[in-house]
């Protein structure tokens, strides 16, 4: 275990080894902060160790409740919102994604498993570790059919994900009525391929959507752009 600094933040969060928080968590409470204003009830599905409601806590004052199958990251995210005392505004929910049919929330957010999974699929030894890259216990269809029996009419799912499976995001999108509304690709330097994209979904929207100008992550090896460096001092005042 380890305790840190949650950047651009004044929480201090204890993180697992194998469970550290990454750059898309940032990304995805950045792109989210701006587009949660009018939510009451946030879910945040594949909650982890809590790091990304602890972010959203800044920018909202709704409830926020997290829900994760591993109960050690469970016990962890616990131990993250009681240290930072934010037990009045968030908790966690230990329970399988699968189970759930519907949930009391007008937003939800995840940033969820990346790659399918097979059972010839290469995977870490480590089950938690494993079950937060691969799709073996929350797929990308769970996450809109949960979204498709929670939500009201224009209210949101805000995710990040592979760029290489948009495709896939937009046909099943549409099954659940949960129109793509808005998109940002993410480049680690502004002549590489976009690797993530940020995405909003609104149910039952109309067909407009907006792509929004790329996030360039790198001026060069090492070194932040303007954007990135606000990103991780906290500036989180987005359009």
């Amino acid at each position: 275990m380890d305790t840190r600094e949650l950047h651009g933040t004044p929480y201090h969060v204890t993180v697992h080894k194998h469970h550290a928080y990454s750059l898309d968590t940032i990304l995805l409470a950045y792109f989210a902060s701006s587009r949660i204003h009018s939510a009451s009830k946030i879910v945040d599905l594949g909650t982890g160790n809590g790091v990304l409601m602890l972010y959203m806590s800044l920018y909202t004052k709704a409830k926020i409740t997290g829900y994760d199958i591993t109960p050690s990251l469970v016990e962890i995210a616990n131990e993250n919102i009681k240290r930072n005392h934010l037990e009045h505004k968030i908790n966690v929910i230990h329970q399988d994604i699968k189970t759930i049919e519907s949930l009391e929330c007008d937003c939800i957010i995840s940033n969820p498993p990346y790659f399918k999974y097979q059972k010839e699929t290469n995977i870490s030894k480590v089950a938690s570790r494993s079950i937060a890259r691969f799709e073996i216990e929350m797929t990308i269809e769970d996450i809109f059919r949960i979204a498709k029996s929670s939500l009201k009419t224009k209210q949101s799912l805000i995710m990040i994900h592979r760029s290489e499976r948009l495709d896939e995001f937009i046909m099943i999108a549409n099954k659940y009525h949960m129109q793509l509304k808005e998109m940002r690709y993410v480049h680690a330097y502004k002549d590489k391929s976009s690797e993530v994209v940020l995405l909003h979904f609104i149910k039952n929207a109309n067909q407009e959507l907006k792509v929004l100008p790329p996030l360039i992550l790198y001026d060069a090896p090492h070194v932040f752009s303007s954007e990135l460096e606000k990103i991780y001092q906290g500036d989180f005042h987005v359009t």
